[in-house]
């Protein structure tokens, strides 16, 4: 499970280009550290849907992510953050398999937003300055990874404090007025109308139905604010959260997590989370909720444990989630998976969430020396009125540790999805080569 660390400690950063004072720019700068990584993907994915077209893509990609921090005085810190990121589409994908041409294919900037287009982009991905004069207090502002349970990677816009009163224990709150909006980004439109056509709505407000104009507005566009507790040490990982999105949902997360040692070879862990989303009525108004529906969106509670052990090189893993409501679409994560249990690849998706699921996975691996192999399984059944959707997804796993700095991963996952006499099938292949610095 990913592990959110708010402690100046744990910010992982990058480099000042000013002083907060009118020294001289060389005597400001105590010293600067400079992190970040390499990486070059391959990634191919088929779709064969029963009914339809068959579909490939696959792309060359090379991300490079180079941080700078630099101590201004006992009390300031400041950060910058380079990106280049790039993608190289194999083959033309306006017709399935065709493969006769190299070419973006009008891909946007990866790095979207604050991107480039046609598949890449340079940008300061991150800049921020840190406060730490106030007694166990950090206090971040600036555009800087997120760091929040229900977002993964991406970074925001705001402000961040988090305070340490004693060992293991972080206090936080954060509030931000824009997300990058990345790939991974939750989808759902916060008003699905468009410009200047007319579309009757319910008004809670005032008990009629009545006629609006707006634009479709979008998660990354809303203000989101929260607070976290969080307790760490080598045994235990509990965090408590609560964030808002503006005019979108409420946003409620626990997680209680423990990895307990019987020798050097044999270890025992599990995890159990509950998280609840409370949409806004202003954005059930926009998803056509009445007097007597909730419309097409609605509440949604997740439960779910994952139990494991580890043995002289292998690793072991079950457990079941449950999230969703029949009929419905929800969210329970803004970015990717959060910190939410997520075994598998490609087929669990919190972000946009549709009927009830019920899932049970499994998921096994074994280490020797630098090499790792491993397998998961996830059987996911989704319930609306129309019938029950039965999913189900393999993905193999292998890996190579050459140090602590360079490694290489490689997985291939399988989707089928059986709706009836209905089956459509999916397959990715990733490749990873990291290098870390």
């Amino acid at each position: 499970m990913k592990l959110f660390k708010l402690s100046l400690a744990a910010v992982v950063a990058a480099g000042a280009l000013s002083s907060v004072s009118a020294a001289p720019l060389e005597e400001a700068i105590k010293d600067i550290d400079v992190s970040g990584f390499g990486r070059y993907r391959f990634q191919s994915t088929d779709t064969r849907p029963a009914i339809g077209d068959k579909s490939r893509n696959t792309f060359h990609r090379f991300t490079l992510d180079v941080n700078f921090k630099a101590t201004l005085d006992d009390n300031f810190f400041s950060v910058i953050g380079l990106r280049y990121d790039t993608r190289d589409i194999v083959g033309s994908h306006n017709k399935a398999y065709s493969g006769i041409a190299n070419t973006h294919g009008g891909l946007s900037g990866v790095n979207g937003g604050w991107g480039g287009g046609h598949g890449d982009s340079f940008s300061v991905r991150q800049y921020y300055v840190g406060y730490t004069a106030i007694p166990y207090t950090t206090v971040l502002f600036g555009r800087q990874p997120a760091g929040t349970f229900f977002t993964d990677d991406i970074v925001a816009t705001g402000l961040k404090v988090a305070v340490n009163p004693v060992e293991g224990l972080t206090l936080a709150a954060l509030y931000y007025t824009n997300f990058e909006n990345d790939g991974d980004l939750a989808n759902i439109q916060f008003d699905p109308r468009v410009t200047g056509n007319p579309a009757w709505r319910y008004n809670s407000n005032t008990g009629a139905w009545d006629t609006r104009f707006g634009e479709s507005a979008y998660i990354h566009q809303k203000n989101l604010w929260g607070v976290a507790a969080i307790y760490q040490n080598e045994m235990l990982d509990l965090q408590a959260w609560y964030a808002g999105l503006n005019k979108v949902a409420d946003l409620f997360a626990i997680s209680a997590g423990a990895d307990y040692a019987i020798s050097d070879d044999v270890s025992v862990r599990g995890t159990a989370q509950w998280a609840h989303t409370n949409l806004a009525g202003e954005f059930k108004d926009n998803h056509g909720r009445t007097a007597w529906s909730d419309g097409a969106v609605a509440n949604s509670n997740f439960y779910g444990f994952d139990l494991g052990a580890s043995f002289y090189g292998f690793d072991l893993d079950a457990g079941y989630l449950t999230y969703g409501k029949e009929d419905k679409t929800s969210v329970h994560t803004l970015e990717d998976a959060g910190s939410l249990i997520k075994p598998g690849e490609e087929l669990i998706n919190y972000t946009e969430i549709n009927g009830k699921h019920k899932i049970w996975f499994g998921t096994a691996a074994y280490t020797f020396d630098a090499y790792s192999i491993g397998v998961d399984y996830v059987n996911d059944k989704v319930k609306n009125t129309g019938g029950d959707l039965k999913a189900d997804e393999w993905v193999v796993r292998a890996g190579y540790k050459y140090n602590d700095k360079l490694s290489f991963k490689a997985w291939y996952s399988m989707v089928t999805e059986k709706d009836g006499d209905i089956k459509d099938k999916s397959d990715r292949f990733r490749f990873d080569a990291r290098y870390k610095f």
